[in-house]
């Protein structure tokens, strides 16, 4: 059972991975037309500036989940090793419990702006600022499932 959940988040990570780099492929594509229009044509884009801004924001929380999933965040693993396991165990089970009580805390309360910004458009490109924000829930959400994943694995996996 827990094999095929293993395989769904491993496709939920690649997705992620393959959305970010569509992300930045667009951003470096309006980067590079705002700098073309602006000094080859003299007519800057208004929008494109916008834009790669809130792809930015999409790239880099989505990036961050998967960064958590792979451990790839920066921590002090040195005295987590000298720890004896059973207590490394505790320790690890601690910190994703807190990783995953502070993701349900910003999956709430992200969902609230997001709602809450549904009124407001953005200046250039006119649409609603609560996509953007949408951007905190939903890596969250990703973060949620990972730290549910980490405590399995540390306590009930065989790897």
């Amino acid at each position: 059972m827990m094999k095929k959940f293993e395989l769904y988040l491993n496709f939920l990570e690649v997705f992620c991975l393959r959305l970010v780099q569509i992300l930045l492929i667009l951003m470096i594509i309006f980067i590079f037309s705002q700098v073309l229009f602006r000094y080859a044509f003299n007519n800057p884009l208004s929008w494109s500036e916008e834009l790669s801004r809130h792809l930015m924001i999409w790239a880099a929380f989505i990036a961050a989940a998967v960064a958590y999933r792979r451990n790839a965040h920066l921590g002090i693993d040195i005295f987590i090793k000298k720890i004896p396991i059973n207590l490394r165990k505790i320790i690890l089970t601690f910190i994703y419990l807190i990783v995953l009580f502070y993701s349900l805390f910003l999956i709430y309360y992200g969902f609230d702006i997001v709602l809450n910004t549904m009124k407001q458009t953005s200046s250039a490109l006119r649409y609603k600022m609560g996509y953007v924000y949408l951007s905190v829930p939903v890596s969250f959400i990703l973060f949620s499932i990972f730290s549910l994943e980490k405590i399995y694995k540390l306590w009930w996996s065989d790897d």
